[in-house]
């Protein structure tokens, strides 16, 4: 087992039954378990899902870019896709 501190983690991305879990420093770890596991793991936490394959955590966010459902540029540079059907819920949560 690894720990991780929530507050290390920039973003999740699903990869079929596994999670790329992209931390602030070192190489991203790859866990045996879904998105959707790791999100309710989370979900005390100022983590959201953003897409199907995206969970991020919203300390994180360093932009949002709008275009169809848009994209959010994060504090490493990444950027993350939000779906069309997330982004109004994404954007109200930032007032």
């Amino acid at each position: 087992y690894v720990f991780v501190r929530t507050d290390e983690i920039i973003y999740c991305q699903s990869d079929n039954n596994y999670t790329n879990v992209v931390l602030k420093e070192g190489k991203p770890l790859l866990i045996s378990r879904t998105l959707k596991e790791i999100g309710e793991m989370l979900a005390d936490f100022e983590f959201y899902r953003v897409h199907n394959s995206f969970l991020v955590n919203l300390n994180e966010i360093n932009n949002y870019i709008k275009s169809d459902g848009g994209y959010l540029v994060m504090s490493n540079g990444d950027r993350v896709k939000v779906s069309r059907a997330k982004k109004e819920e994404l954007l109200s949560h930032f007032g």
